[in-house]
């Protein structure tokens, strides 16, 4: 399992009249890009996660406190995803991940000690 010493901020900013949800990554690495406990050089990375389903969003918003500022996803009569789609972009770049949490396990992707 891959551990790293960092820290995350979510945040929304606005963009042509639409909220856009983005989750910043902060580490530090050497210089070849490598992980380090060191403050040599520090890494920010900006993720995208507009286009993932809206449940993602309350995910985060119920397990971190996240508030968005988006406006609510609207309640259906059927029953919940049980697969949640999480589509992450980096901004300015063209990489990206989609992924897929279950619903019945998602606390398991999250770390106890962050």
């Amino acid at each position: 399992m891959l551990q790293q010493k960092g820290s995350y901020e979510f945040l929304s900013e606005e963009e042509s009249g639409t909220k856009i949800p983005y989750l910043i990554l902060r580490y530090t690495s050497d210089k070849n890009g490598h992980f380090t406990g060191t403050t040599e050089s520090s890494v920010i990375h900006k993720i995208d996660l507009r286009g993932s389903n809206g449940q993602v969003y309350e995910l985060f918003r119920l397990a971190f406190g996240v508030n968005w500022g988006l406006d609510p996803v609207p309640g259906t009569k059927s029953s919940p995803i049980t697969r949640m789609q999480i589509i992450m972009k980096e901004a300015g770049s063209n990489f990206g991940v989609q992924a897929y949490l279950d619903s019945s396990n998602w606390k398991d992707y999250i770390p106890s000690d962050i």
